[in-house]
């Protein structure tokens, strides 16, 4: 099988591709994880705050949840970006 420069050099970035891929899933995993667990710790909170008819702690946990949701998007589409944007 008798490749060209060209398509060697492709078969090479595709390759270097699937790596970085494979980078971030484990690298995004860990984040999305513990991101998960931030917003059941958030949710828990909610509900105390709800139980005990405190608005103060409702209102902190919302504003918790917002900001953990709003973090996790701003992570996702710059780690997205930086894949893209390499190759």
């Amino acid at each position: 099988m008798n490749l060209t420069k060209l398509q060697l050099r492709e078969m090479i970035r595709e390759e270097l591709l699937k790596e970085k891929v494979l980078q971030f899933s484990k690298k995004g995993e860990r984040f999305i994880k513990r991101d998960i667990q931030d917003l059941k710790s958030h949710i828990k909170n909610l509900e105390k705050g709800v139980q005990r008819n405190d608005g103060n702690i409702v209102r902190d946990a919302i504003d918790d949840i917002t900001e953990t949701t709003t973090w996790v998007n701003k992570n996702l589409k710059k780690y997205f970006a930086r894949i893209v944007g390499n190759y």
